[in-house]
């Protein structure tokens, strides 16, 4: 994740459907047991599940990017 994020609830963002982001943090969620290296990622992403915002879906799809970009490395 960039260090220059920063992921707050903000009342005037849009936002996004909860059970869209919620099933991409259960995806998430089920790929820490083998991806040690998206744990801290994924569990600041869970905080923002009963209303996700369009930053914090961005983050969320980061992260599934840097999965596919990865995906050769072992761990």
């Amino acid at each position: 994740m960039a260090l220059n994020i920063n992921l707050d609830l903000d009342l005037s963002a849009k936002l996004v459907s909860e059970k869209v982001y919620r099933d991409m943090i259960s995806s998430l969620l089920y790929l820490t047991a083998n991806r040690s290296d998206i744990i801290f990622n994924v569990h600041f992403c869970v905080r923002f599940q009963s209303a996700p915002e369009e930053s914090h879906l961005t983050v969320v799809e980061r992260i599934f990017i840097y999965l596919v970009d990865t995906k050769d490395i072992g761990l």
